[in-house]
């Protein structure tokens, strides 16, 4: 699938539902390859990954919740996710969405776990 592919499958998903397709992706998800990857990307700054990394101390086990490092929008400024906002923006989600399309779009693994995502919900 291409990222474009999976951006729209995320919006219909989300449509239909009626949910952030975040709260319910982000088991899916491994923080650090994410992490990791929008770092390589240049999505984040070396110094906001240095914070993540510091958040958790080298315990990542508690790094499950999505909203805290793709897209972040309590109004708590979370300095090391990808993208963050005081309050929530189409704009943002937008943003955030097309980053994480693109990340699954460049794993197979993650294709995988999406396409089983999709269809067992």
């Amino acid at each position: 699938m291409t990222k474009e592919e999976i951006y729209q499958a995320m919006v219909d998903w989300q449509m239909d539902a009626g949910e952030d397709f975040l709260d319910y992706f982000d088991s899916s998800l491994n923080a650090i390859s994410f992490m990791c990857w929008a770092r390589g990307k240049g999505y984040i700054t070396i110094e906001q990954f240095n914070l993540w990394e510091g958040e958790y101390k080298g315990d990542f086990s508690e790094a499950a919740w999505a909203t805290r490092y793709v897209h972040s929008f309590d109004g708590e400024q979370i300095e090391y996710a990808v993208v963050s906002e005081e309050d929530w923006t189409e704009e943002g989600q937008e943003k955030a969405y097309g980053i994480l399309a693109e990340f699954i779009s460049e794993s197979v693994s993650y294709q995988r776990k999406f396409k089983e995502f999709l269809e067992e919900n």
